[in-house]
């Protein structure tokens, strides 16, 4: 909270990087080098491994005060029962909450490395007891860690001068103690971490009046992930709700549809879009995405449902970049058509969900907050029906206006 008004770009409070929880602080790395082997080079798994290791060192560790003040419990989806995750219906958020390849990430990377070295972590838990503690950590660092960018002047630098550009998935990971005391709001946002050589500072992006809330902010995040993230919902960051199709709900749905067209039997489609760079696992549908033309349709779900639409008939022959207007109805067909076979995978309708909402409305519990996800993405779904209709209902009128004009 701020006590006194602020001006923007004023200094909230500054970290020394040598005050992260990380694995380059923690001496974890010096001591047993040999830990950290290529079964574990992964950014997420080094941080949880260390913070296992510092954690069982109790008050022995330097950031003790820290651990003492964390969260024990989370509301993160990975933590549902699989009944209330089954409320989430057909979201495609249930695709995403990892549990499985964190429990094998967890049994056969991590475990077998504490279990190896009793000397460094000398723990006489059980292995259920052990992997709970790992999948508190993982949701520890899920929802608390930072993305530690490099230090000014120091990212490498191509042959052709051009600085590499650093993937998220990559960084190195870090807990930083303070800087993740801020809540974060996607419209209330008033403050975000800036990195410096040796620091890293939290400041003020606006100016904050006494009594303001000081609030960060996670960027363009759906509710859903939220959710898997961070445990909890906020309606501001509703107007990011998106819904998905997957790669192979378009190719088998579009086989179920219309059996006969050439396209299970095909291989060279995914080849020549991912050679491309056309190809995606999910198609992501929204209502805002400054990054698209057409977010409810987007321009490589077209360019997917385009090379459909021209194989159905058999081999491709070479790859459509462009959706030309001839092509244009067609493809709309084959998209509402998917849209529906989407919306119909929920086990409830929109107008069931609303009234289920108004029987459930405490936004805090597990039920009312999956309802919620569900409802989302249908409405997305539904007004991309109805925009997609729309579409082809001005596209008839102009045609026949243009047939008039000609006829005339």
């Amino acid at each position: 909270m701020a006590l006194t008004d602020l001006e923007e770009d004023e200094e909230i409070l500054t970290i020394h990087r040598s005050e992260f929880l990380n694995t380059e602080n923690s001496d974890l790395k010096r001591i047993a080098p040999d830990l950290f082997t290529i079964d574990i080079a992964d950014p997420w798994l080094e941080l949880i491994l260390v913070m296992i290791y510092e954690y069982m060192k109790g008050s022995d560790s330097h950031w003790k005060p820290y651990f003492d003040i964390l969260p024990t419990t989370f509301n993160t989806l990975m933590f549902w029962t699989d009944k209330e995750v089954q409320q989430l219906q057909k979201c495609a958020v249930r695709d995403k909450i990892g549990i499985n390849p964190s429990n094998f990430a967890f049994t056969w990377k991590v475990i077998p490395i504490i279990r190896a070295s009793p000397n460094i972590f000398p723990m006489n838990f059980p292995d259920e007891d052990l992997l709970a503690l790992c999948h508190r950590m993982g949701s520890t660092v899920m929802a608390y860690a930072f993305d530690v960018e490099s230090i000014p002047g120091q990212k490498e630098v191509d042959e052709e001068g051009y600085v590499s550009e650093d993937d998220e998935y990559d960084l190195p990971k870090a807990m930083i103690p303070f800087a993740d005391m801020l809540n974060a709001d996607a419209e209330l946002n008033n403050a975000r971490l800036f990195y410096d050589v040796d620091t890293v500072s939290m400041r003020t992006i606006k100016p904050v009046k006494a009594g303001d809330e000081l609030y960060n902010d996670y960027g363009p995040l759906p509710r859903a992930d939220l959710l898997r993230r961070y445990g909890y919902m906020s309606d501001r960051y509703t107007k990011y709700d998106v819904a998905e199709m997957s790669w192979t709900f378009v190719i088998e749905a579009t086989h179920y549809f219309f059996p006969a067209w050439k396209v299970l039997q095909n291989d060279e489609l995914g080849e020549a879009l991912e050679d491309a760079e056309l190809y995606q696992d999910d198609y992501v549908i929204s209502n805002d995405n400054e990054e698209e033309e057409e977010p409810m349709f987007p321009f490589a779900l077209q360019i997917l449902l385009a090379n459909i639409v021209r194989l159905k008939n058999g081999q491709i022959v070479k790859l459509i970049r462009k959706v030309t207007p001839e092509m244009r109805q067609e493809i709309s067909k084959l998209y509402i058509t998917l849209l529906e076979a989407r919306y119909s995978q929920f086990d409830t309708s929109i107008a069931q969900d609303r009234q289920l909402l108004l029987n459930n409305p405490d936004k805090t519990s597990r039920l009312n907050m999956a309802i919620r996800l569900r409802l989302a993405e249908k409405i997305i779904l539904q007004t991309g029906i109805e925009r997609e209709k729309q579409k082809g209902l001005a596209s008839n009128m102009e045609e026949q206006q243009h047939k008039r004009q000609r006829t005339s």
